[in-house]
């Protein structure tokens, strides 16, 4: 009996494994579903970007000088025309004094050729020519008298001829007094000529002048443009020239982003193309936008991530930097050039 109870379960357990077994095989199997949509594609490639000012320029003195003061520190922003610093112009200073003492000179020298001579100079003169003139009514009027005496010859030679040159005499030393008035005149009324030379000395010194000044106020070295000052060399007291860098000039409202790339990376690239710029940032990187602005027409020797020497072509790029994000000349970006978009 216990025999068959045995047989009629494990006849009943087949069973219904063999239901379970065929019910499992009819059930669905199970897949992911996908649903396909339209996206776009590109090829992408990343260089090294470096921040540049939109302009830098290493300001340098235009004369030789010893350095007396330097008006600003690094980081400081300056406006057009600002002082940076100043040479020393002991000398020059020195030496425009000295032309503007010539010029004094000068300027007295003229005044006096045209001053009127003084009245007792003058009064003197005439005078003397009155003098003269009586003089030489006298000796003419003896002249005369004695002329029809020797004519007779009631009067020797000697006695004529004294009486002559007395005449003559007279004559010319009137002439003489006449002439050294007109001169006492002409000397305080200078001619064309000796005006000439005057107003050519004037001209001379007056352009000295002019080029001392321009070149003292050349010793104060200023900002050719608004910008910020970085990289001051020199220190006060040393012996600065035209090839000596003071400091340098950085014009940060235009900054450009530079990226060398390869020959090879050229196809597809082109000015006002869109680019992705990342900046690296400890605890997020930072994406923004930018337009490239030019390519070089030309290859330059640069350096390969590895270390080796290739080609490449300077890229230069303006970026949209978010207002909250800090950025200046030599920092570090990525620069994520997209081609081939489709």
């Amino acid at each position: 009996m216990k025999k068959k109870y045995k047989v009629m379960f494990g006849a009943l357990a087949a069973a219904v494994i063999i239901a379970l077994a065929f019910i499992q095989a009819l059930r669905p199997e199970a897949v992911d579903v996908l649903e396909v949509q339209p996206r776009t594609i590109y090829h992408s490639f990343t260089e090294d970007g470096t921040v540049k000012a939109g302009r830098a320029l290493r300001v340098r003195p235009s004369y030789s000088g010893e350095l007396e003061t330097i008006e600003v520190e690094e980081g400081d922003a300056v406006e057009r025309g600002a002082v940076l610093a100043r040479l020393d112009t002991t000398e020059q200073e020195y030496t425009l004094k000295r032309l503007l003492a010539e010029l004094d000179r000068l300027e007295g020298e003229r005044v006096r050729m045209h001053e009127p001579p003084a009245a007792a100079k003058i009064r003197q003169a005439e005078t003397a020519i009155e003098l003269a003139g009586e003089n030489l009514r006298i000796a003419e009027d003896r002249y005369r008298r004695l002329a029809p005496i020797y004519e007779r010859g009631n009067i020797s030679e000697v006695e004529w001829e004294q009486a002559r040159d007395t005449y003559q005499s007279a004559k010319l030393h009137l002439k003489q007094r006449e002439q050294e008035l007109e001169a006492l005149i002409e000397t305080h009324e200078p001619t064309a000529g000796s005006l000439h030379v005057m107003n050519a000395r004037r001209n001379a010194l007056e352009a000295q002048v002019a080029l001392l000044r321009y070149q003292i106020n050349r010793h104060s070295i200023t900002a050719p443009y608004t910008g910020v000052v970085a990289d001051i060399e020199p220190e006060v007291g040393d012996l600065v020239g035209p090839e000596t860098p003071l400091l340098t000039l950085l014009q940060l409202d235009e900054l450009r982003v530079e990226a060398d790339v390869r020959p090879r990376d050229l196809h597809g690239l082109e000015p006002g193309m869109e680019v992705e710029l990342i900046a690296e940032r400890r605890d997020q990187d930072v994406s923004f936008g930018g337009k490239v602005l030019r390519i070089s027409p030309h290859a330059r020797i640069g350096l390969s991530p590895l270390g080796l020497e290739e080609d490449r072509v300077r890229v230069t790029i303006i970026p949209e930097i978010p207002s909250d994000l800090r950025i200046g000349p030599g920092y570090k970006l990525d620069v994520a050039f997209r081609t081939e978009t489709r």
